[in-house]
């Protein structure tokens, strides 16, 4: 049987039996405190410098900064003098990887307020700001004082470190007060700081709220900065939920706002999902759809992907402006890869839009395959479209490499085709690139029909650029038909050009006959432009009397 408790002379329990329970009550109490401890307080800092047998690769390794111990105050914290030497024994460590683990452990153990000296003796160290935990430096401090943080940003020398902690300001600054942000973003002076300050608030608040965001871009005062937020804005929500940002799009009211709205979510869409955004854009009205087409392009040409911009562009009524997109399209894919561009061409349908779309590729093809380029020209269709290509790529060939252009027209098998090829293109676009290297192939061609018609096309072009060089070569030509038929071009040309010049060449050549016929015409428009010049030579020309009398009277013509 269990006796009763023996009573203390004053009536309580026994002394015996109440210290047991004095000290459950303790034990008690002192677990209850040593939860409360271990909650507020973090552990011990682990060694700055652990072992590292691997040999650490020199990559930035990916740490971060606990956030829940910031707001903690305990005694274990680096702060003071400590912090400095903790800091210069970090950045002392002889690889980035042990470097990194090092500043990450001081930054889990400093004070929110003692993170602007910590950062001040980070930049003046010889790494200075180039830790990526200085972003998550900045953006403790920017969370708590964020003006402080922002007026330091802007005392940094070094414009990729103050880009960085604006954009880590802003980022943190909107997470917690988006609309606060913008409005101390808006009041400061225009420049690149607020432009940039502004895109990382817009940014986050797009990440967290995106209508909220879309709201307040689009209630910005109108002009080029509210065009370039919105269009970042929307292109960050097409990002994440293209379907909402392209209805939000569509509900705008109708004009330039929105026109631009459809051309960034176009491609902010078909860089997430081509397939939907191509059947989106064929759902849209036409002065909707050419912006947004627009748009796509340039996006999916900057990702490389001329495939998927060449279905986008199908998508489109078959017009001028279809065709218009299609030639960029061609030129641009040329560049990067031309195989697939001509195949993409031959695929077309037969039409003035595929005679555009060739013309576009020309000058690429000439200067990659000219003669695969030709080859291409005679399975043509169209004798127009095949005459005007032939010439495209016979013009970049010349200017490139004429020989091998006059190589390849005298070796055609059918005469008809090497004349044609070699006197209308061959010759007419070499004697625009150099006139003088034209003319000397043309006399160096056996004496016949093509020499003639080589010639004469280089002194019809020659003559309409620079008659006076063309008449400096025909003065040297023997008499014949062939030297009179030569004058012709030069006399309707370079009268206008230089009536001076031609009257040289016509004593050049000394023919009585070509002054009768031509000289009244050149006299009288130099008589209009430096009358003594022309009068002296009137006088002294084999000119008619009678055509002399009536030039030298006054006002005689």
């Amino acid at each position: 049987m269990l006796e009763e408790p023996r009573q203390a002379k004053d009536g309580g329990p026994s002394r015996v039996l109440r210290l047991p329970l004095v000290m459950v009550a303790l034990s008690a109490s002192a677990i209850v405190v040593g939860l409360l401890i271990g909650y507020q307080l973090p552990r011990s800092a682990p060694p700055l410098s652990p072992p590292d047998p691997a040999g650490a690769a020199q990559s930035s390794p990916q740490l971060s900064i606990n956030p829940e111990k910031a707001g903690a105050s305990p005694s274990n914290y680096f702060t003071g003098p400590t912090l400095e030497a903790e800091l210069e024994r970090a950045l002392a460590e002889p690889t980035l990887t042990k470097r990194e683990q090092a500043l990450a452990r001081i930054c889990d153990s400093v004070l929110p307020a003692d993170i602007p000296r910590l950062l001040a003796l980070l930049a003046k160290s010889q790494h200075g700001l180039q830790s990526p935990l200085v972003s998550e430096l900045v953006s403790r401090w920017a969370a708590r004082d964020p003006r402080a943080a922002f007026a330091w940003a802007q005392s940094l020398s070094s414009l990729q470190a103050r880009t960085n902690a604006i954009q880590s300001i802003g980022e943190a600054w909107s997470a917690r007060d988006p609309k606060g942000a913008a409005a101390f973003a808006l009041a400061r002076p225009p420049g690149e700081t607020r432009e940039k300050l502004l895109r990382s608030i817009s940014k986050q608040w797009t990440a967290t709220d995106p209508e909220g965001a879309v709201a307040w871009a689009n209630a910005l005062p109108a002009g080029q900065l509210r065009n370039r937020i919105l269009a970042g804005v929307l292109e960050q929500y097409a990002q994440t939920d293209p379907k909402a940002a392209a209805a939000y799009a569509l509900a705008m009211p109708p004009g330039a706002d929105q026109k631009q709205a459809c051309s960034v979510l176009a491609g902010a869409w078909a860089e997430q999902d081509s397939q939907r955004a191509i059947s989106w854009l064929a759902t849209l009205p036409q002065s909707l759809q050419r912006e947004a087409a627009k748009g796509m392009l340039s996006k999916l040409l900057n990702l490389d992907q001329p495939q998927v911009a060449a279905q986008a562009l199908a998508a489109l009524p078959a017009d001028g402006f279809q065709t218009q997109l299609m030639s960029s399209l061609a030129r641009d894919w040329a560049e990067r890869d031309l195989p697939s561009a001509v195949a993409w061409l031959k695929e077309l349908p037969d039409g003035r839009g595929k005679e555009t779309i060739l013309q576009s590729l020309s000058a690429t093809w000439a200067d990659t395959d000219p003669r695969a380029a030709l080859d291409y020209a005679q399975t043509l269709t169209s004798s127009k479209i095949a005459r005007d290509f032939t010439g495209s790529i016979v013009s970049t060939w010349v200017a490139n490499d004429p020989a091998a252009a006059v190589n390849w027209a005298t070796n055609l098998p059918d005469p008809a085709a090497q004349k044609d090829a070699l006197v209308n293109h061959v010759m007419y676009h070499w004697a625009h690139v150099s006139p003088e290297a034209a003319a000397a192939f043309a006399v160096s061609l056996p004496p016949g029909d093509l020499q003639n018609d080589a010639i004469m096309k280089v002194v019809h072009e020659w003559s309409f650029r620079d008659a006076p060089g063309a008449a400096e070569w025909v003065s040297g030509f023997p008499a014949g038909p062939l030297r009179d038929q030569a004058v012709d071009p030069i006399l309707f040309w370079g009268t206008g050009q230089d009536p001076a010049a031609i009257a040289a060449m016509l004593d050049t050549i000394g023919s009585a006959d070509l002054v009768q016929k031509h000289g009244e015409q050149v006299a009288q428009v130099w008589l209009s432009r430096d009358p003594p010049a022309a009068r002296a030579w009137i006088q002294g020309s084999s000119l008619p009397d009678e055509v002399k009398q009536r030039l030298l009277q006054p006002g005689g013509k």
